[in-house]
């Protein structure tokens, strides 16, 4: 993030715990911790993820997700597993995001 000044973009990141492999995703800890922090009820958040692990992660909190894989059968996958949506390309997001940003 530092070298594309996206820095200013981010509250904060919430990746895995390093005291606890346990509490790696598919466990939703990651998420519930960026859900306290952020003050926000799950159901107005969106886990953007590459891995199944991420939508399980997603599912147990009770976020959101967007699928981005560029692997057919892993879009696939999410998809049949209840993606809310799986793209190939970061353009779809990144647009979006611009788009609301325009909002604040």
């Amino acid at each position: 993030m530092g070298r594309l000044g996206l820095e200013p973009k981010f509250d904060g990141v919430f990746g895995r715990s390093p005291h606890d492999a346990r509490l790696m995703k598919p466990h939703p800890d990651c998420v519930h911790r960026a859900l306290r922090h952020l003050a926000l009820p799950s159901s107005d958040c969106l886990l953007v993820g590459d891995q199944l692990t991420d939508l399980d992660a997603a599912r147990s909190a009770g976020t959101g997700f967007l699928g981005l894989t560029r692997a057919a059968e892993r879009a696939r996958q999410m998809a049949e597993r209840g993606a809310d949506a799986v793209v190939s390309s970061y353009l779809p997001v990144l647009r979006a995001a611009d788009a609301l940003s325009f909002r604040e």
